[in-house]
């Protein structure tokens, strides 16, 4: 696969855009998990307070993995630590029409668009899922600018949303 056959972008690895890969990807669950810490402190607090003193040691630990799981030091540190092997390594990428063809210092692959379910993304990064699986992820600073991840976001999306129509469907679509 060639830049002729698509949008080529790349990337090198940094520990700044793997965290932001992670928090995006693990939004739904991290909401998640801070609600279910917020609740073992709660009620560590009510038992404390209903003369219970194992609610002590519930409150703790609730207050333990929020603090865990938010403090940003030690989320970096880990995330380091996972990734020694890839940081520093260029990914590349070229977004076609077929899909997301991509080469990394352990993989190359593509993934068609029919393959894939969701493009989510915010300012830092841009994520291609299928169902809750994380397929690949682009940074921002890989595009030209927040306008031009925009316009290729949008783009996969509409490519996405297509590949999971019909046959019939797809052949009266406008895209190429």
């Amino acid at each position: 696969m060639t830049e002729q056959d698509g949008r080529a972008l790349s990337f090198v690895v940094t520990l700044d855009n793997l965290m932001a890969a992670g928090r995006l990807y693990q939004g739904r669950i991290r909401a998640l998990s801070a609600a279910l810490e917020g609740v073992m402190m709660l009620s560590g607090v009510l038992l404390v307070f209903l003369g219970n003193s194992t609610g002590l040691v519930i409150a703790f630990a609730g207050a333990a993995f929020f603090v865990i799981d938010r403090t940003s030091f030690l989320v970096r540190m880990q995330t380091k630590r996972q990734a020694r092997s890839v940081l520093g390594t260029l990914r590349d990428c070229v977004i076609s029409t077929t899909g997301l063809w991509y080469r990394t210092v352990t993989s190359t692959g593509e993934a068609a668009w029919s393959s894939m379910t969701e493009v989510r993304d915010n300012a830092d990064t841009a994520l291609f899922l299928r169902d809750r699986i994380l397929l690949y992820y682009i940074p921002a600073s890989a595009f030209d600018s927040p306008e031009d991840k925009m316009h290729v976001v949008e783009d996969c999306r509409r490519r996405i949303e297509l590949a999971a129509r019909p046959p019939e469907e797809r052949a009266s679509s406008p895209l190429p």
